[in-house]
């Protein structure tokens, strides 16, 4: 399938708006904040972009699978932990899949 040049300056404007959400979303990720937190200022950022998100923000811990979001009412907070952050966004159809992980275990053992 061949794109138009206005097909891809929207999903050059999308990728613009996920990078920017990722890199937002990064500096969110420490010790002591709750994970439901953490998604809804992600979310927050997306909606503040005039895009949608594509699927809710998923969060994984250590050997957690990714593809979790936390519940409404969930209190779990960030520690000690290898945190994997999956985000997407949508705008007028065209949607973008990123993802990102922090490494906030003492040992530091894994290259962000």
């Amino acid at each position: 399938m061949k794109y138009t040049e206005e097909q891809l300056q929207e999903w050059k404007k999308v990728g613009k708006i996920a990078a920017k959400v990722k890199g937002y979303a990064k500096g969110l990720v420490k010790r002591d904040i709750a994970l439901l937190e953490l998604v809804e200022k992600i979310e927050e950022k997306i909606y503040a972009a005039n895009a949608l998100p594509a699927f809710p923000v998923n969060v994984g811990l250590n050997e957690k699978a990714a593809h979790f979001t936390p519940f409404h009412d969930d209190k779990t907070l960030l520690g000690e932990d290898l945190v994997k952050v999956d985000l997407g966004v949508s705008v007028d159809g065209l949607l973008t899949d990123t993802a990102f992980t922090v490494d906030l275990t003492k040992e530091q053992k894994y290259k962000n």
